[in-house]
């Protein structure tokens, strides 16, 4: 009804997210009406990846603690405004911690790149008493150096795999975003994350482990959004993309 109020003719796809409903919505109006492309919602879809890896067992202590250690200093006016004095102090640029939401999975990246340029501040505040959370955990992670130690890197290794799905997912929620630019960001998450996990021996202490499910979860979701797509739309469109030749021309000069 919608369709035929509009005009089948003004409507050149029908996009959602991939849940089965909306999915079986989707493959009903292009059965239809064949003129009207079906697609998935590709930033959805890389906010899902993210929140795959996120979810893996490796990370779960992290996040926890980041999530307790942002809501302690969202909640606590005093300790929020001294950690806000250090920073202006040390003229670090950026505004404050970030509470990280139950179902906003880039906000777990940007609010871990956020209390990583905090945290030498969030370290001394603790040490001099002027901060002082109530969660056990948190408490007992800021007594112990190699706890300490454990979080960062585990914390630095969070925003290396995820660093290039968060930015690829805040280009593609760009208006001026076409197909085309769908596989091409595909392509520059996983050559991004080729050269660190091609490597035996990671400097940020990658496992051969955790580097086989990351792949894991993003060959599957690439071959489900790419491969699977029910009209191909974003390869067709990169292959008729003339920045591809462009891109090509380029790197053979630099070759």
């Amino acid at each position: 009804q919608v369709v035929e109020e509009i005009g089948k003719a003004n409507i050149s796809l029908i996009c959602s997210d991939s849940t089965g409903n909306t999915r079986l919505g989707r493959r009903k109006v292009n059965e239809d009406y064949p003129t009207i492309l079906d697609t998935g919602d590709c930033v959805h879809h890389i906010h899902n990846t993210m929140k795959d890896i996120s979810k893996l067992p490796e990370f779960q202590n992290m996040l926890s603690l980041l999530k307790k250690t942002n809501a302690y200093f969202s909640k606590s006016t005093f300790s929020s405004t001294v950690l806000k004095d250090a920073r202006e102090t040390a003229e670090v640029a950026g505004g404050g911690l970030i509470k990280i939401g139950k179902t906003r999975f880039g906000m777990h990246w940007t609010s871990a790149v956020v209390l990583r340029h905090c945290f030498p501040f969030i370290k001394d505040l603790m040490d001099s008493g002027k901060a002082k959370p109530q969660d056990k955990n948190v408490c007992e992670l800021f007594d112990s150096r190699q706890d300490l130690r454990t979080f960062e890197d585990e914390m630095e290794i969070y925003i290396e795999i995820l660093s290039p799905l968060a930015h690829s997912l805040w280009s593609l929620e760009s208006p001026e975003t076409n197909a085309a630019d769908v596989f091409i960001f595909w392509l520059a998450i996983t050559s991004t994350l080729k050269d660190p996990f091609a490597k035996k021996s990671s400097k940020l202490g990658i496992t051969e482990t955790l580097k086989k499910k990351v792949t894991s979860i993003i060959n599957q979701r690439y071959k489900a959004f790419i491969d699977e797509s029910p009209t191909d739309i974003y390869f067709t469109a990169f292959f008729l993309d003339p920045r591809k030749d462009l891109i090509h021309s380029r790197l053979q000069f630099r070759e």
